[in-house]
């Protein structure tokens, strides 16, 4: 077995000390102590707190309707402590003393989602494959979705497309990039605005994005000195954390590529992945044997623990960072970031080449020879089965940022992407 008792300890004890770090989410509730949501604050501005929910939407709500104990805990927060104090002020002026939740006034509570773009089908009940893409060359070696999931980018051995969706259209291709030898990693930035890929030779080549699909080269930065696997941006789009296949991490500037700290101790030529702070603060690497925590701001690495002891062909962290999956060979092994436990695994038919959590953490994909499981996280249960056309692993698959869909690489060498839509049962609501 690939996950043990010795190794589920000591990653207990790594999550335990940095939870309260890693955390930049809680659990908010109103003052009648019934309305409990897990979100992450935004900012406060106006009387109103914008907290971003795990799915991505943000609920607005009036600081009055908040608890004492989240009162207290905004204004012990420096940038937001005058708006809080007020709204203390406010309870007790408005409640004679009795802040109790029937003497507090009602107030909206608006929840807004981020604006997606709209892949048509002629049925709205329409289950499976709604798009297909043919590679014009030597086939597809990754892929990424758009933020607001209109656009995929797919990249080639030697070049990039940019797809829109809806249309299918080719919206830009860039062709003859041999100074990356190979691409292997593919992200947008969290705007939009940037699309970066990196290679075998360590560059990161990185395009702005225009608004009708162009693709503009803005820098060509030589990162690391051996094949990039993994790129993460910061919510700012400001920085990125990249790892290469010897197990180097780099965290660096996406304006002037500047190194702004380095760190080794990863396993070579394995996957990797790296979930990413709301603020930006902190950042969790993965390779399936070994996660590590850094501080993003003061640069440096605070703690590693061993996962396991074998090597994974897959690796995934859930958006809100709570989840981490990895594979054992046919079996899918989860753990819970928060205390380190192991959840029930999830066992499948063949061997196990790609994962990917949807948007709001509930559903898993896994990618195996000519088929896509998807499974409930909380259940550990079945959700629904897609299998392919063709042969081959299915190496590289991912959500759409709505949880509708899953794009995936499905033949042997690459040559086909297909885009899968779920049952409207399992769409995010």
């Amino acid at each position: 077995m690939l996950f043990n008792r010795s190794h589920c300890l000591t990653l207990a004890i790594f999550v335990a000390s940095i939870a309260p770090v890693v955390a930049d989410g809680r659990t908010w509730t109103d003052r009648t102590g019934n309305a409990k949501v897990e979100a992450e604050l935004v900012t406060v501005k106006q009387g109103k707190a914008y907290l971003e929910r795990v799915d991505g939407r943000v609920a607005t709500v009036a600081l009055e309707r908040l608890s004492d104990e989240d009162l207290k805990y905004l204004a012990s927060l420096p940038e937001h402590r005058d708006e809080a104090t007020a709204a203390i002020k406010r309870v007790a002026a408005a409640t004679d003393g009795d802040p109790s939740p029937s003497r507090v006034a009602p107030a909206d509570v608006v929840t807004e989602r981020p604006k997606m773009a709209t892949i048509h089908v002629e049925d709205e009940s329409t289950v499976g494959v709604v798009r297909r893409f043919k590679s014009e060359s030597w086939g597809f070696q990754g892929i990424a979705f758009s933020p607001d999931g209109g656009r995929l980018a797919a990249i080639g051995s030697d070049n990039i497309n940019l797809i829109d969706l809806d249309s299918s259209q080719l919206l830009a291709r860039q062709d003859g990039l041999r100074e990356i030898f190979r691409f292997t990693s593919v992200t947008f930035s969290p705007d939009g605005k940037k699309l970066l890929a990196g290679g075998t030779r360590g560059h990161v080549l990185i395009w702005d994005v225009a608004a009708d699909g162009r693709l503009n080269a803005a820098h060509n930065y030589n990162i690391h000195d051996n094949e990039v696997k993994s790129i993460a941006v910061t919510p700012d789009s400001q920085y990125a954390i990249s790892v290469d296949s010897r197990g180097n991490v780099k965290y660096w500037s996406i304006e002037t590529g500047q190194s702004l700290m380095a760190y080794g101790g990863f396993y070579p030529n394995t996957p990797v992945d790296a979930f990413i702070t709301r603020r930006g603060g902190q950042a969790l690497v993965a390779d399936g044997r070994t996660m590590a925590l850094f501080d993003l701001k003061e640069k440096k690495a605070l703690q590693a623990a061993s996962v396991s002891r074998g090597a994974a062909q897959c690796v995934a962290f859930s958006p809100d960072g709570t989840r981490f999956a990895f594979n054992d060979s046919y079996t899918i092994r989860l753990v819970d970031v928060k205390t380190g436990s192991e959840l029930p695994p999830l066992r499948e038919q063949s061997l196990q080449w790609s994962v990917d959590f949807s948007p709001n953490g509930k559903l898993l994909a896994c990618g195996s020879h000519g088929r896509i499981a998807v499974w409930d996280v909380d259940t550990q249960q079945p959700a629904h089965l897609f299998t392919t056309e063709e042969t081959g692993h299915l190496r590289f698959l991912q959500f759409s940022p709505d949880g509708i869909h899953v794009a995936a690489i499905v033949s042997p060498i690459g040559q086909s992407i297909h885009l899968f839509r779920l049952p409207k049962k399992l769409h995010m609501p």
